[in-house]
């Protein structure tokens, strides 16, 4: 997906985890939103969730966050398995369960972590893959939260 891309919709006939019941989509709703891909099987996700958690909650009211659970393996298409990973890591953002890859190929996604950045206006205004990339990502939401 190129900078500047609009936020796409979801397809309504998406599971979503720790989500209300009326949310059938990613629109930020005039704020920002990130989306941020993930899997069981992830081992850098797993090292990143502390400090999602943190960027989460120190822009709780400036930005929102979802979650987008992407296979890799066979692991990562157990219910069972995401859902206990959500409670381990502390995942409470609305989080989509992307079991046939619709949103990765709407993404163009082939990583996890990445991490989808949209502004207030719904464009990608910042894209990046890989542990440990945080640091970035926390300079970019102040840059379009301010």
């Amino acid at each position: 997906m190129k900078l500047h891309t609009p936020l796409p919709d979801f397809p309504e006939d998406l599971i979503w985890l720790n989500a209300p019941d009326n949310v059938t989509s990613a629109s930020p709703l005039n704020r920002p939103v990130l989306i941020h891909f993930w899997s069981v099987s992830c081992t850098l996700c797993k090292k990143d969730y502390p400090e999602l958690n943190k960027l989460r909650e120190d822009f709780h009211d400036q930005l929102s966050m979802i979650a987008v659970h992407m296979p890799r393996q066979d692991i990562d298409y157990d219910m069972d398995e995401i859902r206990s990973a959500i409670h381990q890591h502390g995942i409470t953002q609305p989080c989509v369960i992307d079991r046939e890859r619709v949103l990765t190929d709407i993404f163009e996604n082939r990583y996890v972590p990445a991490y989808y950045l949209f502004d207030a206006s719904g464009k990608l205004r910042h894209y990046q893959a890989g542990g440990r990339a945080t640091g970035m990502l926390r300079r970019r939401i102040m840059r379009i939260t301010d």
